[in-house]
């Protein structure tokens, strides 16, 4: 278990968080707010492997691997594909890996190119908001090209904003592995 101890920022951040929480039914401890304090990471990873600024960057990249399956599931409405009904072996075998081939379409022919093109997007595109986009008008990205006008659409819903406090998910990435390249 690693601990590594916030700002004193972080945490004002994180208690004033908890204090505006709208769910009446929960009353913090006092523990509980000391714990505020650190943030904390379990690993099975020896300490002499990883230090704990590696740990934590490890675990911004899992947090990102997160949001890669949450845009599979939400975005593409995996759980839809399944009815209850028609649960076979064979047929959620065959739904599963037609998904498989629809989200590798999806990779590969739509968000790789459209993620690293800086010129049209000047932002950091949400692969959460391009599923969405792209499930809700499927036959339109499976029949005609992305062109310019469908570039500006995809701009106008599926962009991070740009923040000035802090750096987005994608940005954290880009920057955990432009070191490696």
């Amino acid at each position: 278990m690693i601990a590594i101890k916030l700002s004193p920022e972080q945490v004002n951040s994180r208690v004033r968080k908890a204090r505006k929480n709208r769910d009446k039914r929960i009353t913090y401890s006092k523990e509980y707010y000391q714990l505020l304090n650190y943030i904390i990471f379990i690993t099975n990873v020896d300490e002499k492997v990883w230090d704990y600024k590696q740990v934590a960057q490890a675990y911004r990249v899992r947090w990102n691997i997160e949001i890669l399956f949450k845009s599979w599931k939400s975005g593409f409405h995996i759980q839809d594909m399944l009815p209850e009904a028609r649960k076979h072996t064979e047929r959620v075998e065959s739904v599963l890996y037609l998904m498989l081939i629809y989200i590798t379409w999806f990779q590969i022919l739509i968000y790789i190119p459209l993620r690293w093109d800086k010129k049209t997007f000047g932002k950091q595109l949400s692969i959460l908001k391009l599923a969405t986009l792209v499930n809700s008008n499927l036959i339109t990205y499976l029949t005609d090209t992305i062109d310019l006008k469908t570039k500006k659409e995809i701009v106008y819903h599926c962009c991070y904003d740009k923040r000035l406090d802090r750096l987005n998910a994608s940005e954290r990435l880009e920057k955990f592995f432009l070191p490696l390249s």
